[in-house]
């Protein structure tokens, strides 16, 4: 199909959405839910973060990601109108995607997620810099936050290691909250 104006593109999307609504979820009454954030390519892509996201949903985790290339260059409300919510853990502009982090890390919690997983590279300033705002979130909110650092070195094993030790603590905090 060739589309011929947005108008095309719209109707083919709208198409794929009522195809994708159509498939049986197939997930628990209420699964364990964790908001990922963190560095705009690291956290977009699979290969880059070993496959994150599928190793969670193979664990029947409940997996919610809002950095994509949708809402961070064409819904994105801009670090002004962010700031305004997370002023009380960031005070100056940190950066178009790491004012986004903390703003989503703080709506996770407020959401009541079960835990946060922040995914950076090995050495990305920005990210590092965030950290302390996340750990008064997750301090506040009473939220877990794993921090995931990629590199060269990181290994599939010592990664399913790290993901499920969480998945088994906000587990085990579920059922005593």
């Amino acid at each position: 199909m060739t589309a011929e104006g947005r108008k095309d593109i719209d109707a083919a999307y709208d198409k794929a959405k009522d195809a994708l609504r159509q498939i049986p979820l197939v997930k628990k009454e209420y699964p364990l839910r964790v908001g990922i954030i963190g560095e705009y390519f690291t956290v977009q892509d699979a290969f880059s973060n070993s496959c994150l996201e599928q190793k969670l949903a193979d664990l029947h985790v409940e997996v919610h990601r809002w950095m994509n290339l949708t809402h961070r260059n064409l819904h994105y409300a801009g670090e002004k109108n962010l700031n305004v919510s997370i002023r009380d853990y960031c005070t100056y502009e940190m950066g178009p995607t790491s004012t986004a982090n903390i703003w989503c890390a703080k709506k996770y919690a407020e959401e009541g997620f079960d835990g946060i997983i922040h995914v950076k590279s090995a050495g990305c300033t920005p990210e590092i810099d965030i950290m302390p705002a996340l750990q008064n979130i997750g301090s506040d909110y009473k939220i877990p936050i794993l921090y995931l650092t990629y590199d060269s070195q990181t290994s599939d094993t010592g990664l399913m290691t790290r993901i499920e030790a969480f998945y088994d603590m906000i587990g085990m905090r579920r059922k005593v909250i």
